[in-house]
């Protein structure tokens, strides 16, 4: 396993990660769209709104690549966003600590 900055190297390890995913399969593929279309059949717009192909896609990519990350490090995405960033609720994003 590599050494890692957590700090600073956990973000650019999940971008490389989702880029490595595979191609989803037709299959997984057509459940998760069919997991958006029963959510909103008739794409309301009072609902959530049904996501893209490319949307899907990067979803599934972004799982894939918390899950390695979880995998061989033990922590997750979420549990470093809390760790090392902090919420700037004047400008409602995620800013490094310190």
């Amino acid at each position: 396993m590599l050494k890692v900055n957590m700090e600073t190297d956990f973000y650019r390890l999940r971008n490389e990660w989702a880029l490595k995913m595979p191609y989803p399969s037709k299959d997984l593929f057509d459940i998760y769209y069919k997991m958006d279309m029963g959510r909103n059949p008739h794409n309301d717009s009072y609902k959530p709104k049904r996501r893209t192909t490319a949307e899907i896609v990067s979803d599934l990519a972004f799982e894939f690549a918390d899950a390695v990350l979880h995998q061989q490090y033990g922590r997750s995405y979420e549990t470093w966003l809390s760790v090392y960033t902090e919420e700037d609720h004047d400008h409602r994003t995620r800013k490094f600590k310190g």
